[in-house]
């Protein structure tokens, strides 16, 4: 199970050059040595999922931020690492996912006025560019499900923050800031205190990632430049010797600047999505050195016989299939629940309907209900754009009135999302309701009835009343 937070340790443990290594690793996991994917470099390439496939076990990781190397007068500075983690996730078979791994930032030689370039997601935008003179944030690694680079996310391994000229950057896992002063310590003339940038949010690895990464500023009363906010999917780009933030679903900001000298840039923060639990997941920092630390995706194909199934429930209500039960009155909708032939706004006791809808996380079960008082009608799963059909028959003995037809489950960030459609449901006769739910006709069809003998007795009145 992903862990939920990560220790932050006090910037003094970092030695230049090397890092001491706080994993989660379950003991005795071996990696693979081979697998169904694996992708990395400046790409963006389509996998096809084969139709007997409903889950994937992922090895994704971001890549290193850029560092700026050190001089006679200005010791080394380094960008730090990507997130690392091991999880599975489920596909819809036969469906196509999108993978764009994750670029190295930019380094830079100390003492120049060269910016290192933020590393990308395959081939878009990912890291925020350095400052002149320091390094660039490092590029996420992206899944997506779907075939275009601008399909539903599946999975996000977030990338370090770039060196500044006065400090490192913040990695992925366990300093998401990055940071304002020399590591190890530096005894020369360092400038006003700068703060290094904000990391992209404070969970990293959770389906609801927090906001953008916040950009450093010159503090103690320092004059100088601000660092940029990171952004969805970007890092900040950093002033003057103020390292770039790395790229996530929310980029972490860069450092801050006095003007020449900077802090390092923040990690960006990471996401996964349509996450099956196993005994099998972990998490740590992008450390491996034959990688160069640079990003990639690394999957292995589940069977669906594989795909663990729900245990059936014993109770003689079926259970929700998705992950969000049916709220005790009808919900607000996040959008329109609709029909293969449209919106309706009237339906019948017995009707078959196919109802259609969209924004589910891709391979997520959807739940299907009427109310008032909520009924189940059916469950679909989504499909790799996040859209369902589905044929549905309304109860026989659902009562004739006003009634809601409601979708549930989870969208592509995790979050519940409904939809929903207003209809009026007709009687056996063909005649609606009143908005109270009671038949009116019976007592209209008596009342005018009795309009008429009133009316006829009058008339009779005045038949017999004798001339004047």
């Amino acid at each position: 199970m992903l862990a939920a937070s990560f220790p932050r340790r006090a910037a003094g443990l970092l030695a230049a050059g090397t890092v001491g290594l706080s994993t989660f690793l379950v003991p005795g996991l071996a990696r693979a040595a081979t697998y169904d994917i694996d992708v990395t470099g400046a790409v963006d390439r389509t996998v096809a999922i084969p139709s007997t496939v409903c889950a994937v076990d992922w090895e994704i990781a971001g890549a290193i931020g850029g560092n700026v190397s050190g001089t006679s007068g200005q010791p080394a500075t380094y960008g730090l690492y990507g997130m690392a983690m091991h999880v599975r996730t489920t596909v819809v078979p036969g469906s196509t996912l999108m993978i764009q791994p994750g670029q190295k930032g930019g380094s830079v030689a100390g003492g120049t006025t060269d910016a290192g370039a933020g590393g990308a997601s395959g081939t878009r935008p990912s890291g925020g560019s350095g400052g002149a003179g320091a390094g660039g944030g490092g590029g996420a690694t992206i899944v997506r499900s779907g075939a275009t680079v601008d399909a539903p996310l599946l999975l996000v391994a977030a990338g370090g923050g770039g060196a500044g000229t006065r400090g490192n950057g913040g990695d992925a896992v366990d300093w998401p800031e990055g940071t304002a002063y020399y590591i190890p310590p530096y005894t020369g003339p360092t400038g006003p205190a700068i703060s290094g940038g904000g990391p992209g949010d404070g969970e990293r690895e959770r389906t609801h990632p927090g906001a953008p990464g916040s950009g450093g500023a010159p503090v103690n009363g320092a004059t100088g430049t601000p660092g940029e906010a990171g952004t969805a999917l970007l890092g900040g780009d950093g002033p003057a010797g103020a390292g770039g933030g790395g790229g996530g679903v929310l980029g972490g900001g860069s450092g801050g600047s006095d003007g020449t000298h900077g802090s390092g840039g923040g990690a960006g923060s990471s996401f996964a999505t349509a996450v099956v639990d196993t005994p099998d997941s972990w998490i740590d920092r992008n450390m491996d050195p034959a990688d160069n630390w640079v990003g990639y995706a690394r999957g292995t194909y589940v069977p669906c016989a594989a795909t663990p199934t729900p245990t059936p429930s014993t109770t003689s209500t079926p259970p929700s299939s998705s992950a969000v039960p049916a709220p005790a009155t009808v919900p607000a909708a996040d959008g329109p629940l609709s029909t293969s032939r449209g919106a309706v706004s009237s339906v019948a006791a017995g009707q078959q309907l196919t109802l259609t809808g969209s924004g589910y996380a891709p391979g997520s079960l959807v739940d299907l209900y009427v109310y008032s008082t909520p009924q189940k009608i059916g469950s679909v799963t989504a499909d790799s754009s996040g859209r369902f059909s589905a044929q549905v028959t309304l109860p026989a003995g659902l009562a004739a009135g006003k009634h809601s037809l409601v979708a549930t489950g989870l969208d592509a960030h995790g979050a519940p999302h409904f939809l929903r459609m207003d209809v009026v449901l007709t009687a056996a006769d063909g005649r609606r309701l009143a908005a109270t739910g009671a038949d009116v006709s019976v007592p209209a069809v008596l009342g005018l009835a009795a309009v008429g003998v009133g009316v006829g007795l009058v008339g009779a009145a005045r038949r017999r009343r004798p001339a004047a």
